[in-house]
């Protein structure tokens, strides 16, 4: 329980942009305590944690970006973006760059860090975690 509870502040808080309300924009810094994090989200609300785990390269980055996209978690505007960056560098991967931040993940095509993500729809707020194992 104790390396969970490590784990946890070791992830990447996401920094809500408030000129597009469901559009996300990630900072890589240690997120502020549990009790503070609760407490931004609407407390009327559902709340729903999305674990993605797996081994490299098995697609958990797209699914769950594609996920968040679906749900309306992050804008088509920001999607399209996304697109042709990825088409630009010649790497496959519009969704997995809704989680996948760091230049270097998107260089190589591979999830390095831990990826957080929370967004929220009219009924429920969401936390979507896509973590890599390696063997």
């Amino acid at each position: 329980m104790r390396r969970l509870a490590y784990l946890y502040n070791q992830l990447p808080s996401p920094v809500y942009l408030n000129h597009k309300p469901k559009a996300l924009a990630w900072e890589l810094r240690r997120p502020s305590p549990p009790f503070t994090r609760r407490s931004a989200m609407v407390k009327d609300k559902t709340h729903i944690n999305i674990v993605v785990i797996g081994h490299g390269n098995s697609g958990k980055s797209t699914t769950t970006g594609h996920l968040v996209y679906e749900l309306g978690g992050i804008d088509r505007r920001v999607i399209e973006r996304f697109e042709d960056e990825s088409a630009e560098m010649k790497k496959c991967g519009k969704y997995a760059w809704v989680l996948d931040k760091l230049k270097s993940e998107r260089e190589r095509d591979i999830a390095i860090d831990i990826a957080l993500g929370k967004f929220e729809t009219t009924k429920y707020n969401f936390s979507v975690l896509d973590i890599t194992v390696t063997s």
